[in-house]
């Protein structure tokens, strides 16, 4: 039995291989693979999810391997039950979880026969991308939205695990790099030896700056970490007392100061990726700071803004018609 397991990096094109590789299962079939998908769930049901799913990495050495070894049975059963030789799994967040996922690895690695997929994208670049998602868009850490300078010297060791994959799995590790440039889905298909038809356009769009913006000033109103769907379900439903300032949000949102500063300090660990996977990120310019139109961001702002009061004055009124048709209901 084969396996390849796509293991991050988080934003490196991993939103767009994994559509490709669930609207490819007929054609993967047809070269006796199969997707499991981002999760363990095929070994057990409660590993299925995101909540869940890295509970299959927790208690002792040994536990942790055995259910390595009830993935590998449910695998091989799958397996002759549909005739692949060849399953899949893509998770970016299995990469951070060296520590944890170890053991199960080098359990499957005993069993079969192991690739790992990973890509690196160069920090100027991805710095940028990971604090937009993780600390705007989804805002992670908790307490008020904290600046990209307050938060690089974080991020930027997200790189780390590298050195710890490559001791261990380093004969079974496939690292290459991904760019705008890329055909991700197709250097990947390529990568794994299979043919993959690549979604059209770009399966997950980053949303406008205006947005983003929005997001943040909504974020900045919890102490805890907000998830999307907050924003979506609740935006400016409830009254929190005085606005923030605008300008302020944008340079806490769009400043990138700080990333060469921390990608210095972090300068071992590139090194090592460029000494032992030919990926020079060392000598990469900074990204140039972009210059943001405010006034226009403003006025953009406001054109979300119209649009939510408007959305949401329907709805009201809606909600406002059946709370009076349930009344006169009730007094019928």
């Amino acid at each position: 039995m084969k396996y390849i397991f796509h293991i991050g990096m988080g934003k490196t094109g991993t939103s767009s291989i994994q559509f490709a590789l669930q609207h490819n299962q007929e054609k993967l079939a047809a070269q006796n693979a199969h997707y499991l998908g981002m999760w363990f769930s095929i070994a057990d049901q409660k590993y299925n999810g995101f909540a869940r799913s890295r509970e299959i990495f927790d208690g002792t050495e040994e536990e942790v391997k055995q259910r390595a070894r009830a993935f590998h049975e449910a695998c091989i059963a799958l397996a002759n039950e549909l005739g692949f030789d060849t399953m899949i799994l893509s998770n970016e967040s299995l990469f951070e979880l060296f520590d944890r996922a170890a053991p199960f690895f080098e359990q499957i690695t005993e069993l079969g026969d192991v690739q790992f997929v990973l890509y690196f994208r160069d920090p100027n670049q991805w710095l940028p991308s990971a604090f937009t998602q993780w600390s705007l868009f989804h805002k992670g850490p908790p307490g008020p939205i904290r600046s990209f300078e307050q938060q690089v010297q974080g991020l930027v060791h997200a790189y780390d695990p590298a050195r710890k994959w490559h001791e261990k799995f380093g004969d079974r590790l496939s690292v290459r790099e991904h760019s705008k440039e890329k055909d991700v889905v197709q250097d990947f298909a390529t990568t794994i030896g299979f043919d993959l038809s690549p979604p059209e356009g770009r399966v997950q769009e980053r949303s406008e700056n205006a947005e983003i913006l929005l997001r943040a000033l909504f974020n900045d109103r919890f102490p805890t970490p907000v998830l999307p769907d907050r924003f979506n379900g609740t935006v400016f439903s409830v009254n929190r007392g005085k606005p923030h300032k605008l300008e302020n949000m944008v340079q806490t949102c769009f400043s990138t100061e700080g990333a060469s500063e921390a990608i210095a300090e972090n300068m071992p660990t590139f090194e090592f990726i460029r000494d032992t996977f030919g990926l020079d990120f060392t000598q990469s310019a900074p990204r140039a700071a972009k210059e943001i139109d405010t006034e226009a961001l403003r006025n953009r702002t406001i054109d979300y803004l119209v649009e939510i009061t408007l959305r949401q004055a329907l709805q009201l009124r809606k909600l406002e018609k059946e709370v009076q048709e349930m009344k006169a209901g009730n007094s019928d």
